[in-house]
């Protein structure tokens, strides 16, 4: 963000992006960041779930179709962070205990995947 109002404004846009962003850090981390109150008429109580929840948009079309508390629990759920899934290429001379092998290795966390066949789910090490 500093980098872009750097170029984007000038120069000297970039200290105060900085400011602000060291500012919010610092209210986070104290526990003290003011967050919206949830009140008022629909369309105040989506803003402020959408500010809570960093979704700007679809916020009030969600909640209208599935419910505030399933709404909220999707923006929960695409506000994790992200897992990665690789497959081994069977075609290419590898075998899946030279997979293995190499994945343990290099002490990557790893599971295999519930839904699709030769798929693993990384759980931490390669991201």
């Amino acid at each position: 963000n500093v980098k872009l109002a750097k170029i984007a404004l000038r120069p000297g846009a970039g200290n105060m992006v900085n400011g602000i962003l060291r500012k919010l850090v610092s209210l986070q981390e104290s526990d003290s960041l003011p967050l919206p109150k949830i009140e008022g008429d629909d369309r105040a109580q989506a803003r402020a779930i959408a500010i809570i929840h960093s979704h700007p948009w679809m916020v009030r079309r969600w909640i209208k179709t599935m419910g505030q508390e399933e709404a909220i629990r999707l923006m929960n759920w695409n506000n994790r962070v992200p897992s990665f899934s690789i497959r081994l290429n069977t075609k290419k001379g590898y075998t899946k205990d030279d997979f293995f092998s190499r994945l343990d290795t290099l002490k990557v966390s790893y599971e295999l995947s519930a839904y699709l066949d030769g798929f693993l789910r990384i759980r931490s090490g390669m991201q």
